[in-house]
């Protein structure tokens, strides 16, 4: 069972989830801004950050027990696999989280980098793009409208 997509799920329901065995995913709200260098407006946005102290929560075991009409036992069986899974694949080679992005190792410390179409697809945000401003023509300049040919 991939839980990927309860923990999206949940991330995206309270803006926090705690999976044990791998850590704390939770959202934070990065408010728009304008980059001078780009010329552009960027629109509000969640980032995705990771705490890799977990806890004991079983919150995500009864969002999946409550999903899935399962025990909430049979559920944190499910997410101990999980867990278990992810730490071996990121200590190889790195373990994708289908949604949120990349668990690794740097230094025995496990990290996390953020998908970036997961900042893209938010739907609080309604998916908007950065948005280039354009200058108002100057009113004291009048503008030839050309003469549509008769035929």
């Amino acid at each position: 069972m991939d839980l990927a997509i309860y923990i999206n799920e949940l991330l995206g329901l309270q803006g926090e989830v705690n999976v044990p065995g791998i850590g704390i995913f939770a959202q934070k709200r990065v408010n728009g801004y304008y980059n001078e260098e780009e010329g552009k407006f960027y629109p509000p946005q969640h980032e995705i950050a990771f705490n890799p102290d977990s806890t004991d929560e079983s919150g995500l075991a009864d969002y999946i027990s409550q999903k899935k009409n399962i025990s909430p036992a049979s559920a944190k069986y499910f997410i101990e696999k999980y867990a278990a899974g992810i730490q071996q694949q990121a200590s190889s080679e790195g373990a994708v989280i289908t949604g949120l992005g990349q668990l690794f190792y740097e230094y025995s410390t496990l990290t996390f980098k953020a998908d970036k179409n997961a900042q893209a697809n938010d739907p609080a945000f309604y998916g908007l793009s950065p948005v280039e401003p354009y200058k108002a023509a100057d009113p004291s300049v009048k503008e030839e409208i050309p003469a549509i040919p008769d035929t």
